[in-house]
């Protein structure tokens, strides 16, 4: 399997805080994940040690 890494920089002028609030929010995901089709929270937990989700995204045009 060939192995595939992106590499991506943004400056945002807001506290750290908020920023980390936002793209850990799985409501907020579609908003910046570019490829993200859908995103499910399979554990209660969200963001804590043992929590898993699931997702569908599109590489490079395929699902």
């Amino acid at each position: 399997m060939k192995r595939l890494e992106l590499e991506r920089e943004i400056t945002i002028n807001k506290p750290v805080k908020d920023v980390f609030a936002y793209v850990t929010d799985p409501k907020t995901l579609k908003d910046w994940r570019i490829g993200l089709i859908e995103h499910k929270q399979i554990t209660p937990e969200i963001n804590e040690k043992g929590s898993k989700s699931a997702e569908t995204v599109t590489i490079l045009g395929k699902n």
